[in-house]
C-alpha cells in the first residue's frame, strides 16, 4: 500500500497523483448508453470543453445478464473505453457497484439475481459471495489500467446512495451494520488488488473511516 500512496494520495485540497495536484475537472460519461463506435468522439468533445476526468459506473448486468456468461466486446468492451480515455489524457473514475441506481435496470443487478431469494445490499453471505465474483471479476479487467500500475484510473467507489436505502428501504439497516457492510466490500476490492482511493457517495455515516464520503 506505501507505493500505491506514492502514486496517489488524497488531502483537503485535492488529489496528488505522481507527486503532482491534480485539479479534476469532469463529468459522468456511461459508455454503456452510447454505442461503441461514438466513444471517442464524446471523450473527444469532453476534453475540449476542458475536462481531463471522466466517471463511470460498470453495470453488472450489462457484462454478465446471464448467470456465468459475461459480455467483454463491442459495446461492452470496457478495456477499449479505458484505453480511449487514456488516449485522450483523461483520468478514470469507475463505480462497478454492486449497486448503481444510475436510473438504470434493476440498478445494475442483474436478474437472475432475483432467483436466487437472497436480500440485496445487506450482509447476507450468499449475496456477498455473488458481490465477491462481480468484484474479482472487474479487477482482473481494471487493475491493468489503475494509477498505480502507470495507467489512468484512479479511483473507485464502492456502492451507491446508501444513505438513501437507510432512510427510505423497506429494511431497518443500522449505521453499525452499514459500516460493515462497507468494509466487506472495501476488503474485497483490496483483497484483488484495487489498490486505490475508495469512495463513496450519500454515505456519511463512513465519515473518519478508510473510505472517502
Amino acid at each position: 500500500m506505501s507505493q500505491a500512496k506514492d502514486v496517489i494520495q488524497y488531502d483537503a485540497r485535492s488529489f496528488i497523483i505522481n507527486g503532482k495536484r491534480e485539479l479534476l475537472i469532469g463529468g459522468e460519461f456511461h459508455y454503456f448508453r452510447t454505442p461503441n463506435e461514438l466513444w471517442e468522439d464524446r471523450i473527444v468533445k469532453m476534453k475540449r470543453s476542458g475536462s481531463n476526468q471522466v466517471t463511470t459506473y460498470i453495470p453488472w448486468n450489462w457484462h454478465e445478464p446471464v448467470e456465468g456468461q459475461e459480455r467483454w466486446t463491442g459495446d461492452q468492451d470496457l478495456v477499449r473505453f479505458i484505453g480511449l480515455c487514456k488516449k485522450h489524457d483523461m483520468f478514470l473514475v469507475v463505480k462497478p457497484g454492486p449497486y448503481i441506481c444510475a436510473e438504470w435496470d434493476f440498478g445494475g443487478h442483474p436478474d437472475w439475481l432475483l432467483g436466487k431469494k437472497i436480500r440485496l445490499r445487506v450482509l447476507d453471505d450468499q449475496y456477498l459471495g455473488y458481490v465477491e465474483k462481480w468484484y474479482k471479476r472487474v479487477a482482473e479487467v481494471i487493475n491493468p489500467h489503475l494509477v498505480t500500475r502507470g495507467g489512468n484510473i484512479i479511483a473507485i467507489q464502492v456502492e451507491n446512495e446508501y444513505d438513501h436505502l437507510i432512510h427510505f428501504g423497506e429494511e431497518k439497516i443500522t449505521v453499525e451494520d452499514a459500516i460493515q457492510y462497507f468494509k466487506k466490500l472495501e476488503g474485497m476490492m483490496n483483497k484483488y488488488g484495487i489498490d486505490i482511493p475508495k469512495f463513496a457517495n450519500e454515505a456519511a455515516f463512513l465519515r473518519g473511516t478508510s473510505v472517502i464520503d
